[in-house]
């Protein structure tokens, strides 16, 4: 139990920093490709942190979990805007463009 205790400690740890440095990305490019992972980051914290309240360590999982709610918030409030953010009067075309940035 104590060996399941540490790991679970060692891991919402890491996890937690792993997510905090997806925000990173202003500072160095690992951030920008972190970010891409930000929601299933914030998922695997939040399991880590039930898996933490199991094994009697409340304040780790409570502030894990807070830290992946507030991570994953501001995403699934994108993915719930129902509609498309523009839709064109009648007769209008939409003109899509492209670019390889490379």
């Amino acid at each position: 139990m104590r060996f399941l205790r540490g790991l679970a400690r060692v891991l919402l740890v890491l996890g937690v920093a792993v997510l905090v440095a997806s925000y990173a990305g202003a500072v160095h490019p690992l951030g920008d490709s972190l970010a891409v992972f930000r929601l299933w980051l914030a998922g695997g914290v939040a399991v880590l942190a039930v898996l933490a309240f199991g094994l009697r360590q409340r304040w780790l999982g409570a502030l894990s979990f807070v830290a992946a709610s507030f991570a994953a918030a501001p995403i699934l409030f994108a993915f719930s805007v129902t509609g498309p953010l523009y839709t064109p009067a009648p007769g209008d075309s939409v003109r899509i463009y492209s670019k390889n940035t490379l």
